[in-house]
């Protein structure tokens, strides 16, 4: 296993042990090899006790030379810290910004090129469960904005989770039905408000519950968004019951076929969190949505990437009659994690890596050839 594994296991930990999800003691054992429910530095590998001794150390509150299931949990307190409440933010990061929505203080990062020759597209970019706006900075949308002239927004959720439409009781977002939709039309004209976006080009897209969360801007704010790009999210059972957007949108699906998180065949999220609907079932009320009929033309990628066991086939659909559009990636083998990213975590828990492509290319690409709403 390599280090950076074993430090973002750690993570998954402890997001897991604030969600209240009893996998994060089992996980907790995974690492534990001797059984007495805590992991000490003597059980990491020599080669790794050098590097990674001490940040067990600063997780060892107690000092008693292991970290247990109650230090695991309090590193998962401090993952629903505010943003403002940690490190300064890097000017190449973005801004950090705050909006007052439904009488909670909302915050988001924003990055825009420093000359934007006028109203520009702006791309939504929606973290996952347990996971921060921070993170999501670093997936390469910035460089991007930069070469092509669009603005980024980076939302940051209530305790880490969006309110994706599955009603899961165990997220505080989804249990008193915080209104992210409202916080997401607040951001938007708040960017508007500083720079020059074309509001007929809001995209959005995310990763997991991110991804999740877009299908459900698709379904309540089709009037806002263009396109949405769901990477390995599908869509929530009462967000589909419901789908009926007022307006076509354009869909991007990004996932692999062996996720042991978010089930391509449609059910359970990670055992208990909720349920979608098969992925296909999704892409089918896309193409009704939007007038969509002719045959797709199924493609397969280069597998530029051999070691990575996974390959992807794309089905790309003809453009309906007002030109939106509808894109499969499907990654055979792949799991639950962003293609392309250079963030890990151990194949055990989420399946292989997808190497072939960057998801965060396919993603811009096809939003740049996406009508105007």
């Amino acid at each position: 296993m390599r280090p950076g594994q074993i430090v973002m296991a750690l993570v998954l930990a402890a997001a897991c042990a604030f969600a209240g999800e009893p996998a994060a003691p089992n996980l907790l054992k995974w690492f534990d090899r001797n059984g007495d429910g805590a992991l000490a530095e003597d059980e990491l590998p020599e080669r790794l006790r050098q590097r990674w001794g001490p940040v067990l150390k600063l997780a060892d509150t107690n000092h008693d030379g292991k970290i247990d299931a109650a230090e695991l949990a309090a590193i998962a307190d401090k993952r629903k810290a505010k943003l403002s409440e940690g490190p300064a933010l890097p000017a190449s990061l973005g801004v950090l910004q705050t909006v007052t929505v439904g009488g909670l203080e909302r915050e988001y990062i924003v990055y825009a090129p420093k000359a934007l020759a006028g109203p520009a597209p702006l791309v939504l970019v929606f973290h996952g469960g347990g996971g921060n706006a921070r993170s999501m900075t670093r997936l390469g949308f910035n460089t991007l904005a930069d070469k092509d002239g669009f603005v980024a927004a980076y939302p940051h959720a209530i305790d880490g989770h969006w309110n994706d439409g599955r009603d899961a009781a165990l997220f505080r977002s989804q249990r008193e039905k915080i209104d992210d939709v409202a916080f997401v039309r607040a951001l938007v004209d708040a960017v508007a408000k500083q720079r020059p976006i074309d509001r007929s080009r809001v995209f959005a897209t995310g990763v997991s519950n991110g991804g999740i969360f877009c299908h459900r801007l698709a379904a309540d704010a089709s009037d806002l968004v263009a396109a949405v790009a769901p990477v390995i999210g599908g869509m929530a059972e009462p967000v589909a019951k419901r789908f009926a957007p007022e307006h076509p949108v354009s869909l991007l699906v990004i996932q692999g076929d062996a996720d042991p998180l978010v089930p391509i065949d449609g059910g359970y999220v990670a055992r208990n969190r909720g349920r979608v609907i098969a992925t296909q079932d999704a892409v089918g009320r896309y193409l009704t949505l939007d007038g969509i009929l002719g045959q797709p033309a199924k493609t397969a990628l280069p597998d530029s990437a051999p070691n990575d066991g996974t390959t992807t086939s794309v089905t790309t659909y003809p453009p309906g009659p007002k030109g939106f559009r509808v894109q499969v990636y499907i990654s055979h083998n792949g799991g639950h994690q962003w293609p392309g990213s250079a963030q890990r975590l151990p194949e055990a828990l989420v399946g292989k890596t997808v190497e072939d492509f960057k998801a965060t290319d396919v993603v811009w690409r096809f939003f740049q050839s996406c009508p105007s709403r």
